[in-house]
């Protein structure tokens, strides 16, 4: 069995990042429901630009990454992959209440684990230390 973090135990993370646009309205604290895809796609290799939680639409991320990776992460199930430019996709879901939504995010955090890898616990940065990495 594979060990690394589950979407509930990333949910408790304070994460920090900082877009790649460095625009400041996309720059700060990451909404807790996403913590585990942005940690897992930067460990795949990803860079995430933009997320949300799904309030009030549904839950996304939006990243540059390679298309193998991103057919990789289709293949997991739970999200539809979106092409969003040159080698710039998104995950989405549309479980619209909070229960499903719970669902979906736990049972897709497992599926990745499972397909693509564990995802470990960061190291503890310090906002300074985080400028240089991006969300």
């Amino acid at each position: 069995m594979t060990t690394g973090l589950t979407w509930r135990s990333a949910k408790k993370l304070k994460l920090w990042r900082q877009s790649p646009c460095k625009n400041p309205m996309y720059t700060g604290h990451l909404e807790p429901g996403v913590n585990f895809f942005v940690l897992a796609l930067e460990q795949y290799g990803a860079t995430t630009h933009y997320s949300c939680e799904g309030h009030p639409a549904g839950f996304y991320v939006l990243f540059e990454a390679d298309y193998a990776l991103a057919m990789r992460i289709q293949t997991a199930g739970y999200f539809s992959v979106e092409i969003e430019g040159e080698n710039l996709w998104s995950i989405r879901t549309n479980a619209a209440d909070k229960k499903r939504k719970n669902y979906v995010l736990t049972h897709a955090a497992e599926a990745w684990a499972k397909h693509l890898g564990p995802v470990r616990r960061p190291r503890t940065l310090t906002k300074k230390q985080t400028q240089g990495h991006t969300q």
